[in-house]
């Protein structure tokens, strides 16, 4: 879902076959990934007040509902999850600027080198 998100319904499906291949090659199965609804991490409100003012300055006129998304899925959950390294966030946000043609060739390389890291 955050990869829908922040890169697009397209990029996130065509990531699914790309990370299954690469599970199956490293022997990762379903019951090993972490839990979808984990115990979040707690939330600097004031800095996340903040975050949602510059959002909606910058994008409340053309995308009213950016600011809502913005926080419900990725500063109140994605962000908040205690699986996920400073890393990992940083990859949700690099994949979400990539037009799809890159996004394969992208995941590719990026999983090999960040997962044998």
């Amino acid at each position: 879902m955050h990869l829908a998100f922040c890169s697009g319904w397209s990029n996130a499906f065509s990531a699914v076959s790309i990370l299954k291949d690469i599970f199956v090659q490293r022997g990762i199965e379903h019951h090993q990934l972490p839990e979808a609804r984990p115990e979040l991490l707690p939330i600097d409100e004031v800095a996340e007040s903040q975050r949602a003012a510059a959002v909606e300055q910058n994008f409340g006129a053309v995308a009213p509902g950016f600011v809502q998304y913005t926080t419900d899925l990725l500063s109140r959950d994605l962000w908040l999850r205690p699986a996920l390294a400073p890393r990992d966030r940083s990859l949700v946000m690099l994949v979400r600027s990539l037009p799809p043609a890159r996004l394969r060739r992208f995941l590719t390389i990026s999983t090999v080198r960040w997962t044998t890291a």
